[in-house]
């Protein structure tokens, strides 16, 4: 463990973090890259899933030497599936997806993820961003369409919903249509309503029916 200065904002650190960081640090310091370096990310991570340098010496290891995919994919779901709010697992999970886009669809996961937290902001903007770089705009769409018939309040959805039906040039009308229902459901909702003055946006003849919504 690194020096620490006396009696300047000293850490009490227990016998576990010194005995798992040390071996990290140690490994770190000279940039290994073996499975065992891994390996120890990998512990330490599972112990202190916030750490940084542990996310950036992983990334490291996988950039420079071989790894069986389907088993990173894996650990990465176990530690999102656990904590659906950490940053860095979220980038992480981008990064490997990226690297093997062929084999892997993240929909099935993305979709338990939100279905148990409906607006939870790094699934939606991982999944939208995959979307846009893989164009899986369809499944988008299937997916945000769907969490909007679960809770029509969902801008996070509504959001999806507006950005693959741009990509897949969608008939206005239709959608305009499909809002103004909504609407009838439930009238004050800000999210639908936000979509509708996209719609205005992209054609101004429907204003004067946004109007008269408005009025009701």
């Amino acid at each position: 463990m690194p020096d620490q200065i006396s009696n300047f904002f000293q850490s009490n650190y227990d016998d576990v973090y010194i005995e798992k960081i040390g071996y990290f640090l140690a490994l770190y310091d000279r940039r290994e890259v073996s499975k065992r370096a891994l390996e120890i990310c990998t512990d330490v991570l599972s112990y202190y899933c916030l750490f940084y340098s542990a996310w950036s010496y992983r990334y490291f290891i996988l950039s420079n030497m071989p790894y069986e995919f389907e088993k990173e994919i894996e650990y990465l779901e176990q530690i999102i599936d656990s904590d659906a709010k950490i940053y860095q697992s979220w980038y992480f999970y981008s990064w490997i997806i990226d690297r093997h886009s062929s084999k892997h669809n993240p929909f099935p996961f993305i979709k338990k993820v939100i279905s148990s937290d409906s607006k939870n902001f790094h699934a939606w903007s991982f999944i939208i961003s995959h979307s846009v770089k893989h164009e899986t705009f369809i499944e988008l769409f299937d997916l945000s369409n769907e969490m909007i018939n679960l809770d029509v309040r969902n801008n996070s959805a509504w959001n999806g919903r507006k950005i693959s039906a741009e990509f897949l040039k969608l008939d206005l009308e239709e959608e305009f249509s499909f809002v103004e229902a909504s609407l009838v459901a439930l009238n004050n909702n800000e999210a639908s309503r936000n979509y509708l003055q996209y719609l205005c946006r992209k054609d101004a003849s429907f204003i004067p029916r946004l109007r008269e919504l408005g009025q009701t």
